[in-house]
C-alpha cells in the first residue's frame, strides 16, 4: 500500500552507494533469526513483523532518551559558560536562553513525533503477540492480517523522524542478539 512515488533517479543513486558498502550489505542480508527457518507456515511472516516492531521501538526509545541527554547538556554547557562570565540576567538571557530555543523546540518535535511512533509500535506489538497467544506454530495466519499489519508498520515508519546511522550502529549487535532470544523463547513456547 505505498502511496508515495519514489523517484527512479533516487533510488538509483542510494542502491549504488549501498551496494559498494559489503560490510553494509552483510549487515542487511538475513537479519532475521535463523530460528525462523523452522516455522513451516506464514506464522514466520507474523515473526518477521514482530522483529522489526520490536527494533525499530528499542531504536526509537534510545534515539528519545539521547536527544533528551543532549537537549540538556547543552544547556548546562551554555549555562556554565554564562555563570563563568559572570553573564547579566539580561545577557544570559539574550545569550544563552534565546539561542537554545531551537534546540529544545526541534528537541520537543522530535520527541513527542517519536514518542507517538514508539506508542503505534506497542499496538501493533499487541496485535502481534494477540495473534501469536491464539494460534499454533503449525497454523497459518490470514495473509489480510499479515497486510494490514505491514501496512501500519509501512505508515509508521514514513511518519517517523529519521534516526541517524550511527544510532544504529552502536545499538546493532545488542539489539540482535536481544531479537534472536526473544524470538527463540517466543518459538519454545509456541511449540510447548
Amino acid at each position: 500500500m505505498n502511496t508515495t512515488f519514489v523517484d527512479a533517479e533516487i533510488i538509483r543513486k542510494y542502491s549504488r552507494k549501498d551496494r559498494n558498502n559489503t560490510d553494509k550489505i552483510t549487515k542487511v542480508t538475513n537479519w532475521y533469526s535463523k530460528e525462523i527457518q523452522i516455522i513451516p507456515t506464514n506464522v514466520a511472516i507474523l515473526f518477521c513483523q514482530r522483529m522489526n516492531i520490536c527494533y525499530d521501538q528499542n531504536i526509537k526509545k534510545k534515539y528519545n532518551q539521547l536527544l533528551i541527554f543532549l537537549s540538556i547538556l547543552t544547556f548546562l554547557i551554555l549555562l556554565g559558560l554564562a555563570l563563568s562570565n559572570e553573564f547579566s540576567l539580561m545577557k544570559f538571557m539574550i545569550e544563552v536562553i534565546l539561542p537554545s530555543i531551537p534546540i529544545f523546540n526541534f528537541t520537543y518535535k522530535e520527541y513527542n513525533t517519536s514518542l507517538e511512533s514508539v506508542d503505534n509500535l506497542q499496538k501493533l506489538r499487541e496485535i502481534i503477540e494477540d495473534n501469536l497467544k491464539s494460534i499454533s506454530i503449525n497454523d497459518t495466519i490470514d495473509e489480510d492480517e499479515l497486510r494490514r499489519i505491514q501496512d501500519r508498520i509501512y505508515q509508521n515508519r514514513i511518519l517517523s523522524p529519521l534516526i541517524p546511522d550511527f544510532i544504529y550502529s552502536i545499538l546493532w549487535t545488542k539489539l540482535e542478539d536481544q531479537m534472536n532470544y526473544s524470538v527463540k523463547a517466543k518459538i519454545n513456547e509456541m511449540i510447548r
